[in-house]
């Protein structure tokens, strides 16, 4: 049990302190506008007037939807500042999924960014009458929450957040099923912060670049940017080009971005004369990335690429430095770091043993910053939570110097004729073929093996390749048992709302019929 006379601070604590010692530096800027860390208190000061007088912040649940920008973030900072509790809707997701959302946190109320989502605020207002609907601009289906905030006059920013209070609840990315809540403290949060803050090799004053969703991975960048009084640019998407447009025009030196956006700035003829040169640190996380492909992103940006392995479970768990970014030394690509200061890691056998160095095992976790289940689902939480370590359902292998090398997801694992074949392993493979710009490796039902591996294959832009090839490949590196019995060529391959490949839809496919079975 937590020991409350040693509470810690949270994120509203450590945003004012930046606030007061940074006042006058830009904090969030945008293509149309910059924001001072003064303005910033100023704005949330206001708001948190605005929705005390509304009853907002309460023991209820309060919903966000809106893209990347200033006014969603500082209204969810001013609910979190007044101990309220936050459930940020997913900005790709589709308004099944935020109704869903809406009803398993309970939340009250909806703050909307009509600019971006308009029509989907129309949609949930229809949907349920008894929510209280806000919007940040002028809409036809609630009161504009922007006009209130500009009305209020001086206003001094209130911190009356409890560290061991609910801040916000958060769904699990999803790629093994329905998607699970998680509740988290103000305390908890702060403390994945401070561990960021304390591991990473972010520059002594961050210029970040958030492209992806900051409701997700991307926001593990901003308060520890905001702790070195550094300033985030946001983007309301991810676009290649204007990737590259602004990293020159502004200067940027820290970014965030899964694989797949990687991949896809990689292939973009936009980089081809750009200068990346302000780049410090290109983080990457979400899921592995290709050897092949990181090696061929550090060829092209330099060495600027360190990897953030988290989960929504625990936050930080490893961190794998720039210098491991090491042409010279290709066979660490693969790896995914070392543990971060403030988390223990254990990988274990089926028998829950830890294994010897150089063993496959689950990657087991437990940090100050871990959750401690997930809300209603008893049976779910004990399987991932056992006393006191998370199993992350991620299997790694360790060697001599406690760096961890993922191997794959558990539950992707093939056993193929009696022989386990994890896919990440096929993958990377099939990654260094110069013609691929991604894959995916599932197992599909077999008459004989009972399993098949079955590759689907994106290929970069004007390349071409057969099947054979792609077969032969495997089975030159890895042998006759990994190779794919079948290769599909496909234009993309389906990823989570969180940007990760989603091979559900793929399996589902192969899957759905007992009687399609690879010859």
């Amino acid at each position: 049990m937590a020991n409350k006379s040693q509470t810690g601070p949270t994120n509203t604590s450590i945003l004012m302190r930046t606030i007061r010692r940074y006042a006058d530096r830009p904090v969030i800027t945008s293509a149309d506008q910059v924001i001072s860390y003064r303005q910033l208190g100023d704005y949330i000061a206001r708001a948190q007037v605005v929705l005390s007088s509304l009853g907002i912040a309460s023991d209820a649940f309060t919903a966000m939807l809106g893209r990347n920008g200033a006014g969603i973030w500082m209204v969810g900072q001013a609910v979190q500042a007044l101990g309220g509790r936050m459930c940020n809707l997913h900005p790709m997701g589709s308004l099944q999924d935020h109704l869903g959302v809406i009803d398993r946190c309970g939340a009250r109320c909806l703050i909307v960014d009509p600019a971006s989502y308009g029509e989907r605020g129309a949609e949930i207002a229809a949907a349920r009458p008894d929510l209280k609907l806000y919007s940040l601009g002028p809409s036809g289906f609630a009161p504009d929450l922007q006009v209130m905030i500009a009305a209020v006059g001086s206003a001094s920013m209130k911190d009356l957040s409890d560290p061991f209070g609910i801040m916000v609840c958060t769904f699990t990315g999803g790629t093994t099923g329905e998607p699970k809540m998680i509740i988290a403290s103000h305390r908890r949060f702060a403390a994945g912060n401070l561990a960021f803050s304390a591991n990473f090799e972010l520059a002594p004053v961050p210029r970040v670049l958030a492209t992806g969703p900051i409701t997700h991975v991307t926001a593990s960048l901003l308060f520890p940017t905001f702790m070195r009084g550094g300033s985030v640019h946001m983007l309301s998407g991810f676009n290649p080009e204007e990737v590259v447009r602004t990293v020159e025009k502004e200067r940027i030196n820290t970014t965030l971005m899964v694989p797949t956006m990687i991949y896809t700035l990689l292939d973009s003829p936009s980089l081809k004369n750009a200068d990346m040169s302000s780049l410090d640190m290109v983080l990457y996380s979400a899921s592995p990335m290709s050897p092949s492909r990181l090696g061929e992103a550090v060829d092209r940006l330099g060495p600027v690429f360190a990897q953030l392995y988290a989960q929504s479970e625990i936050g930080p768990i490893t961190y794998m430095p720039k210098a491991d970014h090491d042409p010279n030394r290709p066979e660490r690509f693969g790896a995914c770091g070392f543990p971060v200061a403030e988390c223990e890691v254990r990988l274990l056998d089926e028998a829950g043993n830890e294994v010897p160095v150089g063993v496959a095992g689950e990657i087991c976790a437990r940090a100050p910053y871990a959750f401690e289940g997930y809300h209603g689902n008893d049976e779910a939480t004990a399987e991932a939570l056992r006393d006191g370590w998370v199993h992350t359902g991620d299997i790694a292998r360790m060697d001599e110097e406690g760096r961890l090398f993922i191997v794959d997801r558990k539950k992707d694992m093939i056993v193929s004729g009696g022989f386990n074949i994890f896919p990440r392993e096929v993958e990377d493979v099939i990654a260094t073929l110069s013609e691929v710009s991604s894959c995916a490796i599932i197992g599909e039902p077999h008459h004989h093996w009972g399993e098949a591996v079955c590759a689907y294959v994106v290929l970069k832009p004007g390349a071409s390749l057969s099947a054979e090839a792609v077969m032969q490949r495997v089975k030159e590196v890895k042998g006759s048992v990994h190779a794919p019995k079948e290769v599909r060529f496909v234009d993309a391959l389906p990823l989570t709302p969180a940007g990760k490949i989603d091979k559900k839809p793929l399996r589902a496919k192969a899957w759905s019929s007992a009687d399609r079975m690879v010859n």
